[in-house]
């Protein structure tokens, strides 16, 4: 859980990092049980998540009430990617 990573000077810092790992650890886990079901990563470990299907090169524009990310139009784990992402078109912050 990252635990000794706490390099910040303050407690509070160091705090929040401890919270957040177990938090996105659970995002994680949700993503890859309930989102990529019936998909080869199903089972993988959370490395080969962030490698494979997180991590994409993209066009990041900022607008004045939005932002807008543009993804290449063709690599290997689109589908699987697009299905993954699809959790975050509900979400309104």
């Amino acid at each position: 859980m990252k635990s000794d990573r706490t390099s910040c000077h303050k407690f509070e810092a160091n705090q929040l990092r401890l919270f957040m790992h177990p938090v996105a650890y659970v995002l994680m886990h949700t993503m890859q049980k309930e989102v990529l079901k019936g998909t080869g990563f199903v089972n993988s470990t959370m490395k080969t998540l962030q490698l494979k299907v997180l991590k994409t090169a993209a066009k990041v524009k900022g607008l004045k009430a939005k932002i807008k990310i543009g993804f290449p139009r063709t690599f290997a784990l689109r589908d699987i990617q697009t299905t993954a992402f699809k959790i975050f078109e509900t979400v309104r912050c």
